[in-house]
């Protein structure tokens, strides 16, 4: 006779049919479907707890392995942590400047210095937006001497400075506090923008070029193609009459293009400005003032018409 398991035959049935020859034949170990599959279940847990303590010592094995204990960690619990990681971090960096000064210049660098992409920054929150737009608004930018003073500037600052961002940081760390301040000062200029989309009433930092001592002389002249040519008639002629006044009757019997040339020749080495790049100066827009562009008669026309008017 076929042996069964104690559990099994506790729950088994039978049943008694007569064969061919009319004698009795007993079929044991009947199950229902639901029965056996409890059954199954049972032998696979007894089985599991037999071997459980092994398997487990061997997925420690592996897991240990494979990865950090933290990640047993659940997402709450590791944001909790590491709140409060950044909170110790945060006071540990206040209390060393050095190493503050360091990490700021170190995402400066390599947003300015290095291609304008953080490659492996620090975990700051602090970012540069470095303003790269000046010759969509001044085409004449690249070649200025303002332009070409602070790439060259660039350039030695970061010529010496190592690509990759540990090297970086560590370097940066080795420098001694005044180097990385003239660094930094570098990174921040790149910054700067006091473009104004139209004529204002206010020039925006005013109190930046204050500190600084902000000489436009020193930087921009007065040109035909820079400045002149972009302004009326009467406007040149206005300025004519402040660095050159004798010149001033001269020129307005001429055409607008040889006025700008010339006004251009004058104003050289006097100093002259437009009001607008004087020290606290404060321009009130005009009204329907643009960009004279016109074609010299045409706008000697229409300012002949004005006057006439």
């Amino acid at each position: 006779m076929q042996g069964y398991a104690p559990d099994v035959r506790a729950v088994a049935g039978s049943i008694v049919t007569l064969d061919r020859e009319g004698e009795a034949v007993i079929h044991r170990g009947l199950l229902r479907e639901a029965e056996a599959k409890a059954l199954r279940t049972l032998e696979k847990l007894r089985q599991g707890f037999g071997s459980m303590e092994g398997e487990a010592g061997n997925d420690d094995e592996g897991e240990d392995a494979e990865q950090p204990k933290a990640a047993n960690l659940s997402d709450r619990l590791a944001q909790r942590l590491s709140a409060h990681r950044t909170a110790a971090l945060q006071i540990e960096v206040a209390r060393h400047p050095q190493v503050a000064l360091a990490a700021l210049v170190h995402g400066m660098v390599q947003a300015v210095l290095q291609d304008g992409h953080y490659h492996d920054g620090l975990p700051l929150g602090v970012r540069l937006t470095v303003k790269d737009r000046l010759e969509s608004m001044a085409p004449d930018w690249p070649d200025s001497p303002a332009a070409v003073a602070l790439r060259e500037l660039q350039q030695v600052a970061g010529e010496a400075l190592p690509q990759d961002g540990a090297e970086l940081f560590t370097a940066l760390l080795a420098m001694e506090q005044g180097e990385l301040v003239r660094l930094l000062a570098v990174c921040v200029a790149a910054t700067v923008d006091v473009v104004t989309p139209r004529a204002t009433a206010h020039q925006p930092g005013a109190e930046l070029a204050q500190a600084v001592g902000l000489d436009m002389a020193a930087w921009w002249q007065p040109t035909a193609e820079g400045y002149f040519k972009h302004v009326s008639k009467a406007v040149i002629l206005e300025a004519v009459d402040e660095f050159a006044p004798s010149h001033a009757i001269r020129l307005a019997k001429l055409k607008k293009a040889d006025i700008a040339s010339e006004a251009e020749r004058l104003a050289d080495g006097t100093g002259w400005m437009p009001a607008v790049f004087k020290s606290g100066h404060h321009t009130e827009p005009q009204e329907g003032a643009q960009d004279v562009d016109a074609p010299e008669d045409a706008a000697d026309e229409v300012e002949a018409h004005a006057l006439a008017a």
